[in-house]
């Protein structure tokens, strides 16, 4: 008796070792096998735990023989969930890259240092070089968070350069850096003054200028690029309610579309806003 509650305790603490453990199918199946002899089973279960076994441990013959069925089945009775366009997008849009390696746990450090890196353009190194450091040397960073402001000749600096229109391609007064350029621009920034950075990053990150790109008629695009590309215009991001932050399920805002008396098109805006970014 004893023995048994002995044996019975340390398979319990098998389990919950391979569960924390996230062990692999072949340990589960060996554990398994270990419980089935010990606990003496019948023939017939032993023939059966080999069939499945070997069902699902053989990688094609379960995709084959299992899981490609029961697929089926499960369309067949229409009980699989269906995938939006807007999953679809984000499924298509593309694969991990070297961060897999990192959340292993056990990164592959020779397939790090291989991966395929961007480069900067020549255009891209010499704004990094130039008018990039330029402003760092122009920024005191003791000055601006004692102040709580951003100097006027920052502002002034920043807006002749392009600073705020990285984005935005060239045909509309913008720079038309690649992703990886304004990353570097805004990580260069960021070493020498944080408020400057985020400055610079909202405009090209969290700015309408994408959104414009991408929807807007061309009345918008050659209206509002050229003047957000250099500064006369500054988008702010009004992301935050007086319930809802971060979490964007929770927005109440809304917006209706109707046609005017005169028959334009026009959208009726409902919010009530907090702590928007860029708006001082």
């Amino acid at each position: 008796m004893v023995a048994e509650i002995s044996t019975t305790i340390v398979l319990i603490f098998c389990v919950l070792f391979f569960a924390v453990r996230d062990a692999s199918l072949w340990l589960w199946t060996i554990l398994a096998a270990m419980c089935l002899w010990l606990f003496k089973a019948p023939l017939w279960l032993d023939v059966c735990f080999v069939i499945f076994a070997v069902f699902f441990l053989v990688r094609p013959l379960r995709s084959y023989v299992v899981s490609l069925p029961l697929m089926k089945f499960m369309q067949f009775l229409k009980i699989t969930p269906t995938i939006s366009k807007t999953e679809r997008e984000a499924l298509d849009a593309g694969v991990v890259w070297i961060e897999s390696e990192f959340f292993s746990g056990k990164p592959n450090l020779k397939k790090i240092s291989e991966g395929l890196y961007p480069e900067l353009t020549n255009e891209e190194q010499m704004f990094l070089n130039n008018q990039v450091e330029t402003l760092c040397e122009m920024i005191n960073d003791w000055e601006i968070w004692d102040r709580r402001e951003i100097p006027k000749e920052l502002w002034e600096y920043m807006a002749r350069e392009r600073f705020f229109g990285m984005i935005i391609p060239k045909k509309y007064g913008g720079l038309e850096f690649s992703p990886f350029a304004h990353s570097e621009v805004i990580k260069k920034i960021a070493s020498c003054c944080i408020p400057v950075s985020v400055t610079v990053m909202v405009p090209n990150s969290l700015g309408p200028a994408d959104l414009i790109l991408l929807f807007g008629t061309e009345d918008q695009k050659n209206y509002y690029l050229p003047r957000l590309a250099d500064g006369r215009e500054m988008p702010c991001f009004a992301l935050t309610e007086p319930g809802a932050g971060s979490d964007a399920a929770s927005l109440t805002s809304n917006g209706e579309l109707f046609i005017g008396k005169e028959g334009k098109l026009y959208i009726r805006l409902s919010w009530n806003k907090r702590w928007i970014t860029l708006a001082s």
